[in-house]
This record gives C-alpha cells, structure tokens and sequence, in this order.
C-alpha cells in the first residue's frame, strides 16, 4: 500500500479501531506473503503463541514457528497478553470488524484451526474459555453449549467468579460477530454469571443477571440446589460492620440456590428488604422446602424490626435444617431484640453446641448475660470466640466491667 492510498483510507476511516486496523494491514502488507498470511490470522484469534502460530502455518518445526512466531511479535501493534500474544484491543476490535463483512471465512477458518490447540490444553482456564470463543465462531455451537456448562461448574467450584465472568465476556464476543448465529443462553448461564456479579458484590449486575435467568425458567426452584458442586460454603457475611455492642447478622452464601433467593440476597445487600422479601415469597411458594428461603426471610423480618415474623421463619429454617447454627444464633437475636433474653440465650447455646466456630454467638451471648445483669458471664463470652475487633471486643468487655461495678 503506498502512502498516499493509506493517507485516503484513513482519511475515509470512520473510527479509530477501522484507523488502527488499517494501519495494521499496510505493515502486514509488507512482510514475506506466507508470514503476511500468518499475522493476519493471528488478528482473528483472541491470543496466539508458538503452537497457535505452527498450526495456523502448517509448519510442524518447532524452530520455525519460533522464527515466524518472533517476527510477528515484534510488530508494533501486537502486545504480551501472560504467555501468548494478542492484537492491540483497538487494533483487533478494527481488524474482527473488517473482516467479519469482508472475509467472515478467514476468521471461521483460523480459529477452526486454533480450536486443536486450545482444546489440547483444557486443563489451563485461559485456553478452556479461549475453546468457548473459538468453538462459536467456527459453528460447532452445541459443543459449545456443552463445554460451557463444563466451565461453568470448573470455576463456580473454586470460587474463579472472575474466570467465570471472563468466559461470559468472550462468549459475548463470539457471539457479536454478524455471521454467528443467535444462540440461546439457558438459565444457567445468567443465573451463574449472577452469582459471579454478586459474590463480586456487583449486585445491580447480579440483580439483572438473576432476572434474566427467572425469566428464562421462573418456575424451576431446585434444579439448582442439584448444581451444588458450585456451593463454596454455609453462611457468610454481607452487612455493614457492626457497633461493638451488636454483632452483624448473617445471609446464606450466594450459591445455587433457587434464581428468587439469590436474587432475594442481592437486594437485601443493597437494603432493598421488601423486594428481597417478595423475591423470597416466591422462592418459598416454588419450594416449600428451602431452608435458606426460610432463613433468609427471616433476616429480612429483623432488618425491618418485625421480629415476630423473622422468628417464625427462623422457626421454619431450623425445622428444616436443625444443624443450622446460624439460624439458632439469629434467632437468638431476634429473641434478645424482644427482651426475652433467657429465649435468646437458649439459642446462642445451642448455636455454640452444634457449631463452637460461630463467634458471634458468644458476643451475642455475652450482651444477653449483659441485658440480665449477669456481668460475670457477660464478661466471659466476649474473650473467648469472636470475629470483631480487638477495640470492640473491649468496648463490650468494657461496657460489662463498668456496669458491674
């Protein structure tokens, strides 16, 4: 290209990626045309390394697809992406753009070629999600449907919820290109996807997200407790810090729950207790079996101070799942809130019974001892087991010493 056809281009160009792009191809247009070919096909790929780059080529020396994978390298708009390379962003977004009207067959043809080496290295998360793009934009969708839900289970059990939302990422790209087809989203992918937002605490995006997945499958309540290869754990915390006399109250983990009581979470987060409540109702209606709805609920009711319901969904939560130390903790609190303290104490004792880890039912405990009078017990409690601060655990010490005295 000389320099004045690639001055008219890009005083034609509309945008900075189709700038950047041709750019691009005018220094490509330069090399030896067999490495030309190469660097072009690399611009359709998300990244590239020696072995992309020597099945792209065809070239089975190592040496030689070092040499060629080199010269590429070293051209101006290329970067390191880890251990492989990829285009530029604007340089890539122009060069997909062209070619996706121009030549869609070029970009299907490279990255059905690439796919045998992404695939041959599954077990790297970079190269399992790299398999998702290529496999949609070389029309194999149902393999990648399939290989997908795989992923979706891989991260969502080690807690990887940014490798998760990066699969989601590249998947949206693949799927954006003009030539690939519409694909349908099944209502676990936004439900994970949710899930990765909010335990990301994106909870606008994890509110969508789980919308989304109610709308794809609103009466489905517990396939998703089938999926609990992705639950990390019981219980964690998501409200704001506590004042050293009261000890925060906890939510059920995000986790694959029913689509409601996720999306139940997310709005309690964001203090939104009605909706989280309504979105409960719904979970309990579609499972009456849901524990965590139940308990859910019920932290919902004492947020809102209507402590009578929230303990007769504590009820319930426990009816169903008596091993949940949390649910007698919370209770328990509920209890206390009401000044029925030998009620709340009975609880925190049985909260430590089945789970001597749950610390904030010896802080709690020790505030009810506190409420009775009872100075010496109250004093006791607080040193032992407890989450807080050291400066808060002394301040409810402090608070029992002054009062006994």
């Amino acid at each position: 290209m000389s320099a004045g056809d690639l001055i008219k281009r890009l005083a034609a160009a509309g945008t900075d990626e189709e700038k950047a792009a041709i750019v691009a191809e005018s220094v490509i247009a330069d090399l030896a045309p067999d490495v030309a070919e190469v660097a072009r096909a690399c611009g359709c790929v998300p990244w590239f390394d020696a072995d992309v780059i020597a099945a792209l080529s065809g070239n089975e020396s190592v040496s030689e697809a070092e040499a060629l994978l080199a010269t590429i390298v070293a051209l101006p708009f290329v970067e390191p992406v880890g251990r492989a390379w990829q285009f530029h962003a604007q340089t890539k977004a122009g060069w997909l753009a062209y070619y996706a009207v121009q030549q869609p067959e070029l970009i299907k043809r490279t990255n059905h070629v690439a796919l045998a080496v992404y695939l041959a290295r599954w077990q790297e998360d970079r190269a399992a999600r790299t398999a998702i793009y290529a496999l949609i934009v070389s029309g194999e969708l149902d393999e990648a449907q399939e290989r997908t839900e795989q992923l979706v289970y891989r991260f969502g059990a080690v807690g990887e919820w940014e490798q998760l939302l990066a699969l989601f990422a590249l998947r949206a790209e693949a799927a954006g290109l003009p030539f690939v087809p519409e694909i349908n989203e099944p209502a676990l992918f936004a439900f994970a996807r949710g899930l990765a937002h909010q335990k990301l605490d994106n909870y606008d995006r994890a509110i969508a997200d789980y919308d989304e997945a109610i709308r794809l499958n609103p009466e489905d309540a517990t396939a998703f407790h089938n999926r609990s290869v992705i639950a990390y754990g019981n219980k964690s915390t998501f409200t704001t810090a506590p004042s050293p006399t009261t000890t925060r109250r906890s939510a059920s983990t995000p986790r694959m729950l029913s689509a409601f009581t996720n999306r139940g979470l997310a709005y309690q987060n964001k203090h939104f207790h009605d909706r989280a409540i309504a979105d409960y109702d719904e979970a309990i209606r579609l499972n009456p079996e849901d524990a965590d709805a139940f308990y859910n609920r019920g932290n919902a009711y004492a947020d809102k101070h209507l402590y009578d319901r929230a303990i007769a969904d504590y009820d319930e939560a426990i009816r169903l799942n008596p091993e949940d130390a949390t649910a007698f903790s919370n209770r328990g609190l509920a209890y206390a809130d009401k000044q029925e303290y030998d009620r709340a104490i009975a609880d925190y004792d049985e909260a430590i019974r089945l789970n001597p880890e749950v610390a904030t039912a010896f802080n709690n405990r020790g505030n009810a001892y506190a409420d009775k009078h009872l100075y010496d017990r109250a004093i006791a409690d607080p040193t032992r087991r407890s989450p807080q601060p050291v400066c808060d655990r002394a301040a409810n010490r402090g608070n029992a010493y002054a009062a006994s005295t």
